[in-house]
């Protein structure tokens, strides 16, 4: 059997040629254009969505500059090494996740996003911050954040770099991802005091009421009671007929 092979049409073959001449042309003016391209500017985006303020644009510009030794602004944007930026950033305690990046007219983008604390720990030695993610933070002399304060005997033994999953640590950190995660008890919750043996006491935001919550175990049910303090008990007995509020036993709720 023989197969007819069909005539390329000569004319449209020269003009696929022409269009591909001149797409390769395109991409190498492209190339050319942007290795003599200069950083214009740099563009910083911090999210404070959580109204934390722990690092401005200032700080940023500085790290990624080297501390002003390595000015941006000029330099040809192939130099640019987008990743040493990114690890200048997170030099910064306060610099939870970074992504630098940069686009064909010269701009240079940083965004970054904050370490939030949830709770602020008062030792006696230095104060730090526990974060969401349970790591420690130090303080910072550019913000204060307004987090439930933890005191008492036993709070040197939570200063564990990696909180969260410490066996000593852990069933804390849980307490404190409750509260943040609880509106109403973020808002309620001031302080929580730990004694020697572990046990804690939350003072809250308003009111007289004391409430002891016992060792860090089944917090959910414990918060429960609280919330039912609140919501059946005060209504009907008044603010200030109670001046301590036990949780740490299971299924009761025992005033004084």
């Amino acid at each position: 059997m023989k197969f007819k092979i069909p005539k390329i049409n000569l004319k449209l073959g020269v003009i696929a040629i022409i269009v591909l001449g001149v797409l390769v042309a395109a991409i190498l003016f492209t190339i050319t254009q942007q290795a003599t391209k200069l950083v214009q500017t740099v563009v910083i985006n911090i999210d404070t969505q959580d109204d934390i303020y722990f690092i401005d644009e200032k700080e940023v510009h500085s790290l990624m500059s080297n501390h002003g030794k390595e000015e941006l602004e000029g330099i040809e944007l192939v130099k640019i090494n987008l990743k040493e930026l990114e690890q200048r950033i997170k030099r910064n305690t306060f610099a939870h996740e970074v992504q630098v990046y940069k686009d064909l007219k010269g701009v240079i983008y940083a965004d970054v996003k904050q370490c939030r604390p949830i709770a602020r720990v008062i030792h006696k030695d230095s104060d730090f911050y526990i974060s969401d993610k349970g790591t420690i933070l130090p303080m910072s002399d550019q913000f204060t954040a307004r987090v439930p304060v933890i005191t008492g005997i036993h709070t040197g033994k939570l200063l564990i770099e990696d909180f969260a999953n410490d066996n000593t640590t852990a069933p804390y950190f849980t307490v404190l991802q409750l509260l943040d995660k609880d509106k109403f008890l973020k808002a309620l919750v001031a302080e929580i005091d730990i004694n020697g043996k572990g046990e804690m006491t939350i003072y809250p935001q308003i009111g007289k009421q004391i409430f002891e919550m016992g060792f860090p175990d089944h917090p959910t049910d414990k918060f429960d009671k609280l919330k039912l303090f609140y919501t059946k008990i005060v209504p009907v007995k008044g603010w200030n007929r109670y001046e301590r509020v036990c949780l740490k036993y299971d299924n009761q709720i025992i005033t004084e």
